[in-house]
């Protein structure tokens, strides 16, 4: 989705309720505090959400503010840092760490109103409540490979959220690509040899993007196929 006024680069995603969700946000969200804000200075005002709407549905997002010249530096990073998640989940440090947190947060009074909005929210909806012990303990079971395959999911949905600068055909790296490797290069068939088809990955989940001048479909052959808003209205 391309937007005029955009302070920055979003992601959101349709999920199936999870700690496993909650522990890569929480995950994408500190490796992009330390990558844009700590170690390049390219924005920081960086926060991740996640937010149950329906009993077996939650919708999460991810954003990062930045300056209009720097969004096609954040959008890389920003895609860069799902794609290694997807890959390869938090250490297990990093989820160690984020239950340390829980356990700070839910003996801190401060925090009591946010635990009620959940639990009313919870409540309405008719989610089962879980208690702080059943939590922990679900916690410390997590392993990185159940954090990357739940985000694998998550990120076949992905919508991203860009001001009209944006690169709106940058070149998503594959999850199980290495994150530091430059983009392939195009080979062109010599003449004397016929043009291959295209390799379709049938895994693939074909993505929409919604610019100001039309649509951009993200195909499972690796092309991009841009409709001016002129012709959606066009029948044959």
């Amino acid at each position: 989705m391309l937007l005029d006024e955009v302070g920055g680069v979003g992601a959101s995603f349709d999920v199936e309720p999870s700690l496993a969700v909650e522990v890569a946000l929480r995950t994408i969200e500190q490796h992009l505090k330390r990558a844009l804000r700590v170690e390049r200075g390219l924005g920081y005002a960086i926060s991740a959400e996640y937010r149950p709407v329906e009993k077996d549905r939650a919708v999460a997002f991810v954003f990062a503010s930045c300056l209009p010249e720097k969004v096609a530096d954040v959008q890389r990073a920003m895609l860069e840092t799902i794609d290694d998640v997807a890959a390869r989940g938090p250490s297990e440090d990093e989820i160690a760490d984020y239950c340390e947190t829980f356990l700070r947060d839910a003996s801190d009074p401060m925090a009591y109103p946010a635990r009620l909005d959940r639990r009313v929210q919870d409540t309405l909806m008719g989610i089962e409540p879980t208690s702080v012990a059943t939590r922990v303990d679900e916690m410390w079971r997590l392993q990185p490979d159940q954090v990357a395959a739940a985000f694998r999911a998550a990120r076949e949905t992905m919508l991203l959220l860009l001001p009209a600068n944006a690169i709106r055909r940058i070149g998503h790296s594959s999850p199980t690509r290495n994150r530091h490797r430059g983009r392939s290069a195009k080979v062109r068939p010599s003449s004397s040899s016929p043009p291959r088809a295209p390799q379709i990955d049938r895994r693939r989940t074909p993505k929409l993007f919604v610019g100001a001048q039309g649509l951009t479909v993200d195909t499972p052959a690796g092309r991009y196929a841009s409709i001016p808003w002129t012709d959606c209205g066009r029948h044959p």
